[in-house]
């Protein structure tokens, strides 16, 4: 989410074949010329779920979103000190 002209990001969930969806990811506006890691907490989902990902511009051209490594997968338990300060690290950026 790169530029002057960004509105949102927004990643929903549906948990019932898309009948409804909960939002559970929103950023708005410049995040900066770098990649972001960004970590959602799904432990309340489980089963077959459908992700709806919206990306929307401002009112002209100078902005661009990019997606790249959508990852599900379940998290680790950390079972020593270093485990937590990895964590910390991936938590934070």
């Amino acid at each position: 989410m790169y530029g002057s002209e960004i509105d949102s990001l927004l990643i929903d969930i549906s948990s019932n074949s898309g009948a409804s969806y909960s939002n559970i990811f929103k950023k708005y506006g410049d995040q900066g010329n770098q990649w972001n890691h960004e970590l959602v907490d799904l432990t309340s989902y489980s089963g077959n779920v459908l992700f709806r990902i919206t990306g929307k511009r401002g009112p002209s051209w100078a902005g661009d979103i990019a997606i790249d490594n959508f990852h599900v997968g379940e998290a680790c338990t950390p079972q020593y000190i270093s485990d937590v300060i990895l964590v910390a690290k991936i938590i934070h950026g």
